[in-house]
């Protein structure tokens, strides 16, 4: 449990820290977004949500739009993904079992590939991850 809250409390640094830098970084390189994003703590903190949420579509967006030269921006959000978020869920797997072949969704707390075993085990077999 300690260790759970020991993540919880680094990935919202991590994304707090990346938040300002990317701020910093889109004002440096654009008066629009300075003009579009007056409140400098309202921004940041929906940039923090969109990366601890795992939004990067909404970031990435920010970054291409208002800076060039994003290419760190993009590496650590990647980095912020494989640290922190690669492993929580729910993700769904469409299973299909062999005997009765049928298909259904099945909702999973993890990544699927650590019930792969479990899903072979019982006779059924992933076929596609939705995430």
């Amino acid at each position: 449990m300690a260790k759970d809250n020991i993540n919880q409390d680094m990935a919202l640094d991590d994304a707090t820290d990346l938040a300002f830098d990317i701020d910093v970084h889109l004002r440096e390189h654009s008066s629009t977004y300075n003009s579009e994003h007056t409140e400098v703590m309202e921004a940041q903190e929906n940039i923090a949500d969109d990366i601890i949420s795992g939004n990067f579509d909404n970031v990435k967006g920010l970054l291409t739009r208002y800076a060039t030269q994003n290419e760190d921006f993009f590496k650590r959000l990647d980095e912020y993904r494989e640290n922190f978020l690669q492993d929580t869920g729910p993700f769904s797997v469409l299973i299909y079992n062999k005997e009765t072949q049928a298909e259904q969704w099945l909702s999973l707390p993890a990544k699927p590939e650590r019930f792969e075993k479990l899903l072979n085990d019982i006779g059924l077999d992933k076929v596609c991850n939705k995430v």
